[in-house]
């Protein structure tokens, strides 16, 4: 069963607390956009069309993207960094860029750990009650129980000599 994956060391180890028992895998990228603006109606314009812009393009094998050229003078003063667990060969300089790097993602984790990508979330369960499920009494349990039975037949033994 699962517990022949465990060792008894393992579980007796002090220092050990919990086990791994799943890995969430995949990638994080991000890009920022900055924008010098004069003023807050200015920003609010900006936001409101990246955020219409980006919020209508799917991230698909298929995805297009129609930016207008009114739309486009928008975002021609636009600063654009990226970051994330994938290696790109130079950074996106327009929305269109990001897009394209993002819709790549999956083929670029592929020779990541067999096409898994970077190890993203780690679930952890807790020792004792790994134990506890395969019935393994812990060595400091069985050791208070050993003190426990000393202490009692002592008093035991103290009565008897009364």
């Amino acid at each position: 069963g699962l517990s022949d994956y465990f060792s008894d060391d393992a579980l007796e180890n002090p220092n050990a607390t919990h086990v791994v028992t799943g890995i969430m895998w995949g990638a994080n990228v991000a890009a920022t956009f900055e924008q010098v603006v004069e003023d807050h109606e200015q920003l609010q314009t900006i936001e409101g069309s990246l955020s219409v812009v980006l919020k209508c393009l799917p991230i698909s094998g298929d995805a297009k993207l129609n930016l207008e050229n009114k739309d486009n003078s928008k975002f021609e003063n636009l600063q654009i960094s990226f970051s994330g667990d994938i290696l790109i060969n130079e950074c996106p300089q327009s929305i269109k860029d990001v897009m394209n790097v993002l819709k790549s993602v999956p083929d670029r984790i592929k020779p990541l750990n067999e096409g898994k990508g970077q190890q993203l979330v780690f679930v952890l369960y807790p020792l004792k009650r790994m134990a506890e499920i395969f019935k393994h009494e812990l060595q400091i349990t069985r050791m208070i129980k050993e003190v426990s039975h000393l202490v009692v037949m002592r008093i035991e033994n103290m009565f008897e000599d009364i």
